[in-house]
């Protein structure tokens, strides 16, 4: 059985704020490296997602409104999914990236 609306909302929501503390992680440990082509890379890697976070960012905000009309029955569920699976995927690749950035940098998660 698929999950209920709600439940991909709330996971979804879960991982966004996990991922500002994998990205917060990879910062701080980013600081303190002294391998430079290791630091390079990962710089590289977070520079290219800084636009999938942007846009995450954006359907965020598009997605807690609707959300508020979704449970007031001023909208459907299939109105905003489209919107949610995208900010569902960028969220994961936003993971996926801080996660390779920590192993880069032997940090773990």
């Amino acid at each position: 059985m698929a999950p209920k609306p709600a439940e991909r909302i709330e996971a979804a929501l879960d991982k966004s704020k996990n991922f500002d503390s994998l990205r917060d992680k990879v910062k701080d440990a980013l600081n303190s490296e002294q391998d430079k082509d290791k630091a390079n890379r990962v710089k590289v890697k977070m520079s290219d997602s800084e636009a999938t976070r942007t846009k995450c960012q954006s359907l965020l905000s598009k997605l807690e409104a609707s959300c508020n009309d979704v449970t007031g029955g001023n909208l459907y569920w299939n109105d905003i999914e489209s919107t949610f699976n995208e900010y569902s995927a960028g969220i994961d690749e936003l993971d996926s990236t801080y996660r390779d950035c920590l192993d880069i940098l032997g940090v773990k998660p």
